[in-house]
């Protein structure tokens, strides 16, 4: 009987001791799994610099913008039965907004977006080239008021005599402005790089080409940088 309390003592001591020597070895395993798991959701907000095609204000020009656009992953956990190519996968929403004052012009740009990670994992574990697609509506709004520095109208009385009435006269500013809006289809393919600086938080670059469908495709070419927030 003693043999065998003893026998036992040691079984249960063998037990606790392979026991905490596997959960030590699959430590290390789980938290590289946890640190390869793709995203759950991103909050992105950047700042753009875009060449407007020459169709919409009769002349090329630059606008400066700003932006934000909400992805979620279509697989966030590991092992949840999707494929490779969905893994890589994020959809979502974008919105952005470009003023230019000298012109009274004002751009909004919104509607889907869909991202692809080029690789399977990130390169050294923190970038990630990117292809983009974005798809929405291209909405601009124009003041057409003449400018203030244009010479003050003067209209003469036609059915009075001319002689001794003053013309009746207002500056341009007192016109009232003719604005000119208008909202067309937008495809906008692109390509980035998003790197991880510190957990949760990442930096992303990209070139876009904003393409407009007004009577034909209009190219808008857009440089975009800012950071991301991941959840």
């Amino acid at each position: 009987m003693r043999q065998l309390n003893r026998s036992l003592r040691l079984a249960g001591v063998g037990a606790l001791l392979l026991a905490g020597s596997t959960s030590f070895t699959s430590a290390p395993l789980r938290a590289q799994e946890r640190a390869t798991t793709r995203p759950a959701v991103m909050i992105e907000a950047y700042v753009s610099r875009a060449r407007l095609d020459a169709t919409f204000v009769g002349s090329r020009m630059q606008l400066d913008g700003v932006g934000a656009r909400v992805l979620r992953s279509l697989a966030p956990l590991p092992g949840d039965g999707t494929s490779g190519f969905a893994r890589r996968l994020a959809l979502g929403a974008f919105a952005s907004y470009a003023p230019r004052e000298d012109f009274a012009l004002n751009v909004w740009h919104y509607g889907a977006a869909a991202d692809f990670q080029l690789l399977a994992r990130p390169l050294a574990g923190r970038i990630d080239p990117l292809l983009s697609l974005g798809g929405g509506v291209f909405r601009t709004r124009r003041d057409l008021a003449p400018s203030d520095r244009l010479a003050p109208l003067c209209l003469a009385p036609m059915d009075l005599p001319t002689a001794g009435v003053p013309a009746s006269c207002r500056r341009a500013s007192q016109i009232a402005p003719r604005t000119v809006a208008q909202s067309d289809p937008a495809f906008s393919p692109a390509v980035g790089l998003r790197v991880g600086v510190l957990p949760g938080l990442a930096l992303r670059a990209e070139v876009r080409d904003v393409i407009v469908y007004s009577g034909a495709p209009r190219h808008n070419t857009e440089l975009a940088t800012g950071v991301t927030f991941i959840r």
